[in-house]
């Protein structure tokens, strides 16, 4: 028979390994909008690694080699906007143009279109360009 004391000392060891279990698992990922997507935001990304998620499912590395930012002011009752570009080097170098959901380990920018630039091959690059309104 258990005991009163032997039941809780059992739940309780059994309620920390669940806690630390979840705890374990959960993956805190911010995900941006497009609409907050600036420089300074995606600036920690140089150098890092993303992965690029596909239509159908399927992963790919890529490297975020540069990005850039230009501003353009108001002009004929047009409002400022920022131009803000996002340059990756997939690993595979045959990555086609398309969509992808590009996601860092604490980031996710949502789906993107790359676009093809400077070259074929192991040159190529895939650049993502977002207009925002400031």
């Amino acid at each position: 028979m258990m005991t009163r004391r032997t039941f809780m000392g059992s739940l309780t060891v059994v309620t920390a390994a669940a806690g630390l279990g979840l705890g374990g698992i959960s993956v805190f990922q911010r995900r941006l909008a497009l609409a907050e997507i600036d420089s300074a935001s995606l600036e920690p990304l140089v150098n890092g690694s993303v992965t690029l998620r596909d239509a159908a499912g399927g992963l790919r590395t890529a490297r975020v080699m540069d990005v850039r930012s230009v501003r353009h002011p108001a002009r004929r009752g047009a409002p400022a906007t920022e131009q803000v570009s996002l340059l990756l080097k997939a690993d595979d170098p045959a990555a086609p143009a398309g969509t992808y959901g590009v996601e860092s380990t604490d980031l996710s920018l949502g789906e993107l279109f790359l676009s093809p630039v400077n070259g074929e091959g192991r040159d190529q690059r895939l650049e993502a360009v977002i207009t925002r309104i400031v």
